[in-house]
């Protein structure tokens, strides 16, 4: 009788987790169109990365670049695109200057630090990363694949909700945890203005004032 109730509760319990799971991936799905056109999409951020980033070799950049947008849905890709921000790999970021206490940056967005002929500005969403190529990850070392994929998928959300910043206003991304309920924690990629971030992160590392590009700003 125990056997039979535990197959029951095991059924009852994958009846409602069934259409949960459903929802979830219909979520995280994308058209066929979106699968379609992505390699397309990624190509262009990618050749825009190794015209506009200090870091364009791309022998390392084009993989490592590849492996972050595969993991993000095309339609944000598309906001970054259609709303002129570059993404780059910034290399800096693992020499930041932070104390024990701390919060490191793990990305920075430079809001309209540079302009075309044509009058329109270019932004610039910067992804920690290590520079070593993607054929050399290890399970202990941090590049930019970890948390890359997230951090351009949280900016293009908030982005597509609320539109651009203004010109010069400028966020940082860190990793913050927060409680979900009785013994369980979740850490999360977050964008704050630079004034909400870690003052003395802040402080400390005043090269990230200027932005990872080769070109003039």
């Amino acid at each position: 009788m125990s056997d039979d109730m535990t197959l029951g509760e095991t059924a009852i319990s994958l009846a409602i987790m069934a259409p949960i799971l459903g929802f979830v991936m219909w979520l995280n799905s994308e058209s066929d169109e979106d699968k379609a056109t992505k390699p397309a999409v990624i190509e262009q951020i990618v050749e825009n990365a190794l015209d506009v980033c200090s870091n364009n070799d791309s022998a390392v950049v084009t993989p490592r670049m590849q492996d972050i947008l595969k993991n993000v849905k095309t339609k944000h890709l598309r906001t970054l695109r259609d709303n002129n921000v570059s993404v780059c790999l910034d290399t800096r970021l693992p020499d930041q200057k932070n104390g024990f206490f701390d919060r490191e940056m793990q990305g920075i967005y430079y809001s309209g630090v540079l302009s075309s002929d044509s009058g329109s500005l270019t932004s610039i969403v910067s992804l920690w990363d290590n520079g070593q190529p993607v054929s050399e990850d290890g399970f202990f070392k941090k590049d930019a694949s970890d948390r890359g994929a997230e951090m351009v998928t949280s900016f293009a959300k908030a982005v597509s909700k609320h539109g651009l910043p203004k010109q010069g206003e400028h966020k940082i991304a860190g990793l913050y945890t927060y409680s979900c309920g009785k013994n369980c924690t979740r850490t999360e990629i977050r964008w704050k203005s630079i004034e909400s971030f870690d003052r003395d992160t802040v402080r400390k590392n005043p090269l990230f004032e200027r932005p990872p590009t080769k070109m003039d700003w």
